[in-house]
């Protein structure tokens, strides 16, 4: 989260036109354009041309000939809004680059851990009881399973509500 507000920001000084071209949630493709190309001047050299097909094989072809457009146009509003001497732009690339790698080297993490999680619950619950109850899911699920640890040690459902606090009693 700290990135990606730090990769927003960074973006806002570079101009509006960079959030609207790469999108408010910064997807992988955007993610990993910024670690190589966030300079406006490397996006004018590279081109229209060269940077759809970047994002095509990044975005396995949900970004296009319509997205580099549009970063061109962002990279060019940068260099008429700050001229080529109005900025550092070389400070900039390197710290958008940084946070751009941290936030892919972040979202590997997650999804490892993800992939982790529904591993050793699977192992837990085969049978995705935990996952079935109402308003539970997959994100749920694994959190009350561990939580709860050995089910079978439970008499009946109404230990297991009591021991999670799901249904207090009055006393």
């Amino acid at each position: 989260t700290t990135s990606m507000a730090r990769l927003d920001a960074l973006l806002e000084i570079m101009g509006p036109a960079w959030v609207a071209a790469l999108g408010s949630d910064l997807s992988l493709t955007a993610l990993r354009f910024l670690a190589r190309y966030g300079h406006p001047e490397k996006v004018t050299r590279f081109g229209k041309t060269r940077l759809a097909e970047f994002f095509r094989r990044s975005s396995r072809g949900a970004w296009h000939h319509e997205r580099a457009a549009a970063v061109v146009a962002a990279a060019d509003a940068t260099l008429r809004l700050w001229g080529r001497d109005g900025m550092d732009f070389d400070a900039l690339a390197a710290d958008i680059a940084s946070e751009a790698r941290l936030a892919l080297a972040v979202t590997d993490e997650i999804h490892a851990l993800d992939k982790r999680i529904a591993e050793l619950y699977e192992q837990v619950d085969p049978d995705g009881i935990v996952r079935s109850a109402p308003g539970v899911g997959r994100v749920g699920a694994p959190q009350i399973a561990g939580r709860l640890g050995d089910a079978t040690r439970f008499a009946n459902l109404a230990a297991v509500r009591s021991f999670a606090g799901l249904v207090p009693d009055q006393d």
